[in-house]
């Protein structure tokens, strides 16, 4: 059964056109097979934040943070 955030996900990505219907059709799926949970996407999007900070160091600005967070 699809978390509330797996399709929360799906409208996002639809309604912003990233990528075609059948693509986030496909992801859509892909993350129910998995088993993903709503309680996982706060973990890894914490932990992208993370990387991304360390990888980009005195690139990493207050504005990308916001950008990045946003979704």
């Amino acid at each position: 059964m699809p978390q509330t955030s797996d399709f929360a996900v799906f409208l996002f990505l639809d309604r912003k056109k990233c990528g075609s219907q059948e693509d986030i059709v496909a992801m859509f799926k892909s993350h129910v097979s998995y088993g993903v949970k709503d309680s996982h996407y706060k973990m890894v999007g914490e932990a992208l934040l993370w990387t991304l900070k360390q990888g980009l160091a005195k690139e990493w600005t207050k504005d990308l943070a916001e950008a990045w967070s946003v979704c």
